[in-house]
């Protein structure tokens, strides 16, 4: 009798010690329609999408340039700019790590070293000119996507070299912190392959999210400059294997994440992956959630829309879309969003 209430006891202390995390509710979907522009461009797929005034900064993996700008009235081109290369003047791999006022923030993931340039050498010079160069300091850490956080900081998203996937970092790229409820400590590790995402900031607050799973969280920084969780919300538990998500166990999560000054806009799987079905498996969804962690809508496209930006009024998407082709396309949410 004794040896059975140690071994119920043992298994409730095992229970008791997965940390059960709050599972987001899928509303309702909310059908949207996406826009095709009147002028078509001919691109490969962008790598990340923002709005600076009424101009789309698109930023390419491969090809000659690696930044375009585009009218986003009426998705006319205006130029491309931004040399792939190991030159002073080039990148070898360029991230876009957002902006800061007129200012933008260009990391070279390769190299391991972010670049400044103004919003009006980017229009208006013929190329880009010669920029200071800050070294990531410690080159073992490998940071995916990067965002310019409350002015003076970059928030990250980091797959190699830290025990937890998001980083903070000074404006000379030192390491401040490190956080993330995901991993938990009993599966924590220096590769955190299958925990890579997205971040996206607005003042002094932003949002993380994960690609290979359904996770979401969002941090305010304090006056110290250290981050404070507010909330966090998973599609599903997570489940490990190892010091790993168990990515046949679960659902593909986030493909991009906007933070806008009311809202928190995500593009979503929310599919388990098929390697025989994989070309079909895109995001169609858009998950809209506020700054309290409530999620508020569940948009729906026929078309796909991983990457996106959001205008700055929070009335139109504008996404990236592969289907049938590679194209830029808007979706008016005015009347949904009030």
């Amino acid at each position: 009798m004794k040896s059975l209430f140690i071994i119920i006891l043992c298994f409730l202390l095992t229970s008791c010690s997965e940390k059960q995390y709050r599972i987001f509710t899928l509303p309702e979907e909310t059908p949207v329609s996406g826009i095709d522009y009147p002028n078509e461009l001919f691109m490969n797929y962008p790598w990340s999408i923002d709005i600076i005034d009424d101009k789309l900064l698109l930023f390419a993996t491969k090809g000659d340039y690696f930044m375009r700008i585009v009218d986003a009235n009426n998705g006319k081109e205006i130029k491309q700019i931004g040399l792939f290369g190991g030159g002073p003047k080039e990148f070898v791999q360029p991230v876009y790590w957002g902006k800061n006022g007129k200012e933008v923030y260009v990391y070279d993931e390769a190299k391991m070293y972010l670049r400044t340039y103004s919003w009006h050498e980017i229009l208006n010079a013929e190329e880009l000119p010669e920029a200071k160069t800050i070294n990531l300091k410690g080159n073992e850490k490998n940071i995916l996507f990067g965002k310019v956080l409350n002015q003076d900081y970059f928030v990250g998203s980091v797959v190699v070299g830290m025990p937890q996937p998001i980083i903070v970092l000074d404006k000379e790229l030192n390491t401040i912190g490190n956080m993330g409820n995901i991993p938990d400590k009993d599966h924590q590790s220096e590769a955190l392959v299958t925990y890579g995402g997205s971040v996206s900031s607005y003042g002094n607050k932003f949002a993380s999210t994960m690609a290979s799973f359904g996770y979401i969280a969002c941090y305010e920084q304090q006056a110290d400059g250290t981050c404070k969780i507010l909330w966090d919300a998973c599609a599903e538990q997570p489940i490990y294997k190892k010091d790993q998500l168990d990515l046949t166990l679960l659902k593909l999560g986030f493909a991009d994440v906007k933070m806008t000054k009311n809202y928190i806009f995500c593009s979503y799987f929310g599919q388990k992956y098929n390697r025989d079905n994989r070309k079909n498996i895109k995001p169609r969804n858009m998950l809209v959630f506020d700054h309290q962690g409530n999620l508020l809508k569940n948009l729906r496209s026929e078309r796909s829309l991983a990457r996106f930006t959001i205008s700055e009024d929070e009335k139109t998407i504008y996404a990236a879309t592969e289907e049938p082709e590679v194209a830029i396309i808007r979706f008016d949410i005015s009347n949904i969003l009030k």
